[in-house]
């Protein structure tokens, strides 16, 4: 946030009118180019207004505002800054942004101003701090599992408050199960247009005109609680066809080996879909067990029962969590960033197994990042990492160990370049002590090849 030209008047003994001064917020959407948005300080005084009845009941006067969120970002100022000045509170001026710089300042029945990323990377040590009365976020979602987790640790559910930079807030929620739909904040009416997107209307946001959404919804006609249904700007073309990003996620989180996951197209010049994705406890194990390609496959099936082949990833990422930037938010760029990470493994074409025998066909793209700097003017691949996923493949697909103890008859006869198409046969001997491989290729015949072998006790 930079703060704009005022129109106030200068002379100290003078009220400025509220309708005349203003702070320009700059958000970076999800390009991550800046986008200046004008916010009144009639504006936040009348978001504030509405506000604090419903807070200030649950939070004793002696109680502080604690940040670990920005002012810079309208929610941290709204939050942080604003609302305890105009209640009467005391706040910390410095924003805390990890845990680990305030925990040991918090005070009993402190309220603390937070964001997604903060409550999503919780630590053991928390559950020592004196609890919050309250715990407010914003700028993203919440996941059911981690505001129960939340709850949890702190004794209370944290409050959401959903809105963006141009509107400020405009409902809240605390997730007490994962049907728990948005309660608008007193003097916000909202309504859906012809598309099924929400549109708002409240003092503080547009005053009496509408403020129209890309958020589809669904509301209850009686209390005007609604549901978000997802991003309706979030629609792509691939093969001629239209494909719903927020559809996807939907059917990739409905997996019980999905925590959280993003879909998008990494590349503008590239119309593949890319999944970035947090795996579950039971789908850590199964990647563990399968390997990237092979879950991503395993995945792209589940979603196939209800989308069309072109609305399957082809481009998978698993990550422990979700870039954000530091407001909480996930802009486009930051998940780009995660597909220009050169892969690690070949794209597996192929596979046939039976109980002593696998046969992979791999493709080595020419972006993995073993080819870098082997060799800068002729890249080929080097022996180690060959080595390396046969003994990697071999532990996935027999459950042999991960390490060996002896590598025997080892030999490179041929180099394996970028973009070639290669096999990788693995034989595993019946007294589960070695494993027999070999890369080849069609035209080239024999590439390489050597054996595995196993401590006793370990195999």
């Amino acid at each position: 946030m930079k703060a704009g030209q005022t129109t106030c008047p200068q002379q100290p003994d003078q009220t400025p009118d509220p309708a005349r001064c203003f702070a320009v917020f700059f958000t970076s959407g999800s390009t991550g180019l800046p986008k200046p948005i004008t916010k009144t300080l009639e504006q936040i005084e009348s978001e504030v207004t509405i506000q604090d009845p419903l807070w200030s009941p649950m939070i004793s006067p002696s109680a502080r505002v604690v940040g670990l969120v920005s002012h810079q970002h309208i929610y941290g100022l709204i939050f942080r800054v604003i609302w305890p000045v105009m209640s009467g509170r005391i706040f910390t001026a410095d924003p805390a942004p990890f845990w680990e710089m305030m925990q040991g300042d918090l005070k009993d029945g402190d309220v603390l101003i937070t964001s997604p990323a903060h409550l999503k990377n919780l630590h053991p040590g928390l559950a020592d701090i004196p609890p919050p009365s309250l715990i407010f976020l914003s700028g993203g979602p919440l996941d059911y599992k981690h505001a129960q987790a939340t709850r949890d640790m702190f004794g209370t559910c944290p409050i959401e408050i959903y809105g963006s930079t141009e509107t400020g807030g405009i409902a809240y929620r605390r997730q007490t199960s994962t049907e728990t739909d948005w309660t608008p904040l007193p003097g916000v009416t909202p309504r859906l247009n012809v598309k099924g997107c929400l549109a708002v209307q409240a003092p503080h946001i547009a005053k009496a005109d509408w403020y129209q959404t890309e958020d589809k919804a669904d509301i209850e006609p009686t209390s005007g609680k609604f549901r978000l249904l997802g991003r309706a700007d979030r629609i792509v073309k691939i093969e001629g066809k239209r494909v719903s990003l927020s559809s996807v996620e939907q059917h990739l989180i409905a997996s019980d080996l999905v925590s959280e996951a993003v879909v998008l197209l990494p590349d503008e010049n590239d119309r593949r879909l890319g999944a970035i994705v947090v795996l579950s406890d039971a789908g850590l194990a199964r990647h563990k067990e399968l390997g990237t390609f092979r879950m991503g496959r395993l995945l792209r099936r589940q979603i196939a029962e209800f989308e069309e082949d072109a609305a399957l990833p082809q481009r998978w990422r698993f990550v422990d969590q979700i870039p954000t930037d530091s407001q909480g938010k996930r802009p486009l760029h930051l998940l780009r960033a995660v597909f220009e990470q050169r892969p690690t493994e070949p794209d597996i074409l192929e596979t046939v197994q039976t109980d002593d025998q696998v046969a992979l066909k791999l493709r080595l793209r020419e972006d993995l990042i073993y080819f870098v700097g082997h060799f800068p003017d002729m890249p080929i691949l080097p022996g180690v990492t060959q080595l390396h996923w046969a003994t990697s493949y071999a532990s996935s697909m027999f459950g042999t160990p991960e390490t060996t103890s002896e590598v025997s008859q080892l030999k490179f006869r041929k180099p394996i370049l970028p973009g070639h198409v290669v096999n990788l046969e693995m034989r595993l001997d019946t007294s589960r002590l070695k494993v027999k491989f070999r890369y080849f290729s069609d035209s080239d015949g024999d590439l390489s090849s050597g054996i595995l072998k196993y401590d006793g006790d370990a195999a």
